[in-house]
């Protein structure tokens, strides 16, 4: 934009008129293009200060101080409806979690992030089209194009940007997304949505309710078959909500092109901005595999649940008195965590009057089965939870993808039984002392792998790892038992 001399340009207006001094003193123009704009804000002004019969060689500067004001309050009031839609929340909280779960963690060729920009209903749309969930199109980006094709790069677990209820369509939803995430060793974390607790809001959790008679109600059975399907280990389940970012204002966090104050109180729990807190639990896993490479650090709030940096909001309340708003909607108790991680949710607890909130339950959606027999029970437990399944996901995933390369280099089955043993030899460590940091990169306390022939499929065999675990070791007699299918 030129400057200062008589006949200059300013965007094809010349800078001697009146016109031309007013673009230029008041920046109003950089191109040709914003002419017309211009003249017209600057039009309307005037018709403004006209009826407001403002004189303007004496208060200029006045009226337009009161007219940008009054632009604040007109362009505030529209932000803040744009703002509070629940579509624009939605949108907004979707890719400022994605975005500090890229930040957050460091990424690198052996951590990384896809992502697939599909909906709930486009995903019901494709299961209900294919003949079976491993005919759709979403079986074949997740199964058959990384984990089913040599040289593909398997996912370690998938994030729902999703929040689940008990309606039809949900249990339905989540029964194709297990078969899928169990397929493909790559468990789904995704969120609860309150009413599969019959609430209509979190904030309600602290209601004097029993967990246990919610879920066994007649309308759950659809619920609760499906944590009966051994694939519901593959599925995970997240709640609270959690809050994304501080409200828009000077005590939170200004805005320098406008004076904006976000129309939020403490009392307008649905004006905050609050995300599914499968994100959490994402971030927990990916900061888990970069600081040991093992995916199962992701409880407790020294060895790997604790969940950081959350934004705190302080509000004046009716009385005066300053009260910070809960992160995670609402204060989870021990006891109340308990009961939903026995009906297989995993709750982050808010650390009361700090910035974070911790992971405790390693819950999976799927529901243990009961036996007799103490050792039993306690494997059952084990296989349902979800540090073991991630565990067990990751050598599942190198077992298909050591023997792809290793076909037609064996003899026998002996041969490929012998190998596979000396392979995971070295994720084993027997020393029950040894440091968290040495388990952690030495998950295994003892394994061994079975090789056995596939009836009537000559040269095929059936690999069974059985694993015991001392990472987060919760039972010590606890195994894990990994059956997969290795190429021909």
């Amino acid at each position: 934009m030129a400057r200062g001399k008589t006949g200059a340009n300013v965007a094809g207006v010349e800078s001697d008129t009146l016109l031309g001094q007013i673009f230029e003193d008041g920046r109003l123009v950089r191109d040709a293009h914003q002419i017309d704009s211009a003249r017209n804000m600057l039009e309307g002004f005037l018709e403004e200060a006209a009826k407001a019969g403002t004189k303007i060689d004496g208060g200029a500067k006045r009226a337009i101080a009161e007219r940008i004001v009054a632009i604040d309050k007109l362009i505030t009031a529209q932000v803040n409806e744009v703002l509070h839609h629940e579509k624009f929340q939605n949108l907004e909280a979707s890719w400022r979690n994605l975005h500090k779960l890229v930040t957050e963690n460091e990424l690198s060729s052996t951590l990384r992030v896809r992502v697939m920009n599909v909906t709930q209903s486009e995903l019901e749309r494709d299961f209900s089209r294919a003949p079976g969930f491993d005919q759709s199109h979403f079986f074949k980006r997740i199964y058959e194009d990384e984990y089913g094709t040599l040289g593909g790069t398997p996912y370690s677990f998938l994030i729902g940007d999703m929040s689940f209820g008990r309606s039809p369509k949900d249990i339905q939803f989540l029964r194709n997304m297990a078969s899928v995430a169990a397929m493909s060793h790559a468990p789904f974390v995704a969120s609860a949505d309150p009413r599969l607790l019959d609430l209509d809001s979190y904030t309600e959790l602290d209601r004097p309710i029993d967990i246990g008679k919610v879920f066994d109600a007649s309308e759950m059975a659809a619920w609760n078959s499906l944590r009966d399907n051994p694939d519901s280990r593959y599925l995970v389940l997240t709640m609270p909500r959690t809050l994304v970012r501080l409200p828009w204002g000077q005590d939170a966090q200004e805005v320098e092109e406008l004076d904006f104050e976000e129309d939020v109180s403490g009392d307008d729990h649905d004006k905050y901005l609050w995300g599914p807190s499968s994100w959490s639990m994402g971030s927990l896993i990916m900061k888990s595999f970069s600081e040991s490479g093992w995916p199962a650090a992701i409880r407790g709030t020294e060895t790997g649940g604790k969940v950081a940096n959350l934004p705190l909001h302080s509000f004046k309340s009716l009385s005066g008195t300053m009260i910070t708003k809960c992160p995670t909607e609402t204060a989870v108790t021990d006891r109340r965590e308990k009961e939903l991680s026995d009906q297989g949710l995993i709750s982050l607890c808010h650390s009361r009057n700090t910035d974070y909130a911790v992971v405790f339950s390693g819950a999976t959606v799927n529901r243990p089965q009961k036996f007799i027999d103490d050792e039993a029970n306690a494997n059952a437990r084990l296989s349902a939870s979800l540090p073991y399944v991630l565990a067990c996901a990751r050598f599942a995933h190198y077992l298909k993808a050591i023997m792809r390369d290793k076909v037609g280099g064996f003899t026998s089955g002996a041969e490929v039984e012998r190998f596979l043993n000396n392979w995971i030899a070295q994720y084993v460590t027997s020393d029950d002392s040894a440091s968290h940091a040495t388990k952690s990169r030495y998950p295994l306390r003892e394994a061994r792998v079975e090789v056995r022939d596939i009836p009537g499929k000559p040269g095929s065999y059936t690999a069974i790892a059985h694993l015991l675990p001392h990472f987060m070791l919760e039972e010590l007699t606890a195994s894990l038992r990994l059956v997969a299918e290795l190429p021909n």
